[in-house]
C-alpha cells in the first residue's frame, strides 16, 4: 500500500491506503482535501481514504500465498505500461518481471513503442500474446520485439506465445521480494482469439498458477 503525511489549511493528516504507488498517494490527499474542505471531520477524512478498494484489474495485487509480488493491470497503451512499470520499479524491492503483448487488428505503430517501454522499465520480459482479434500473433509480437531490439533488450526478453504458459514461467523465475507484472487484459473475462471471444479471466488464471 501507501501512505503519506498531508497538510493543508493548517493541518496535518496522516493517509494509509492498501493503493499502491505515487498517483495513487496523489489521488488520496486530493480527495482528503476535498473532504476537508466539505468540513468532514479529519478522522473520517482518514477512515474513508483507508478503506478505498482498487478499482478491479487497475493495479490489482493477487495473493495466494506466494513470497513474490503479483499485479494485474489493464496497461494496454506505451503510456499506461510506463506508468504502471514505473511505479513497480519504485515500490520493489527485487525485480520487476512484466508479462504481456500487444492488440491485433489496431493501432499497429504503438506496438514497437510498448517495447520499447518495457525494455526500459522492466527487469526481465515475457513477451506473450494479448487479443489477436483476427491478426497472426506472430506478426504482431514480432512487432513487439522490433521495440524490444531497438533499446538492445532481447537478452532480458522471452518469447512464449501461449498467454498461460508465460505466466506460469514468470512465476517460476519470480523470487521473494520481486514483482510480477500481468498487463493488457486486467478485469476482462474474455479474450478475443482468432476472431472468437473466448473465456479469460487473468485474476483467476494467476491464482489457479500460483496455488499449483
Amino acid at each position: 500500500g501507501s501512505h503519506a503525511k498531508a497538510q493543508f489549511a493548517g493541518q496535518s493528516l496522516q493517509l494509509q491506503t492498501s493503493l499502491v504507488g505515487q498517483f495513487n498517494a496523489y489521488n488520496a490527499a486530493a480527495a482528503a482535501a476535498v473532504g476537508l474542505v466539505l468540513d468532514i471531520p479529519a478522522e473520517k477524512v482518514a477512515t474513508g481514504v483507508a478503506s478505498l478498494k482498487a478499482v478491479p484489474g487497475r493495479m490489482e495485487s493477487i495473493n495466494a500465498g506466494q513470497d513474490f509480488g503479483v499485479v494485474v493491470d489493464y496497461a494496454h497503451t506505451p503510456d499506461a505500461l510506463k506508468n504502471v512499470l514505473s511505479t513497480l520499479q519504485q515500490v520493489t524491492k527485487g525485480k520487476v518481471i512484466a508479462v504481456f503483448g500487444a492488440t491485433g487488428d489496431r493501432d499497429k505503430a504503438k506496438r514497437p513503442i510498448m517495447g520499447e517501454v518495457a525494455a526500459k522499465y522492466a527487469d526481465h520480459i515475457f513477451l506473450t500474446d494479448d487479443e489477436t482479434y483476427t491478426e497472426n500473433p506472430d506478426t504482431i509480437r514480432a512487432a513487439v520485439m522490433k521495440g524490444i531490439a531497438n533499446v538492445g533488450a532481447t537478452k532480458k526478453t522471452t518469447e512464449v506465445a501461449d498467454r498461460k504458459q508465460a505466466i506460469q514461467a514468470a512465476f517460476k523465475m519470480a523470487k521473494k521480494g520481486d514483482v510480477v507484472l500481468l498487463a493488457g487484459l486486467g478485469h476482462q473475462d474474455y479474450r478475443a482469439m482468432g476472431g472468437k471471444n473466448m473465456p479469460w479471466d487473468e485474476r483467476q488464471v494467476a491464482h489457479e498458477l500460483l496455488k499449483k
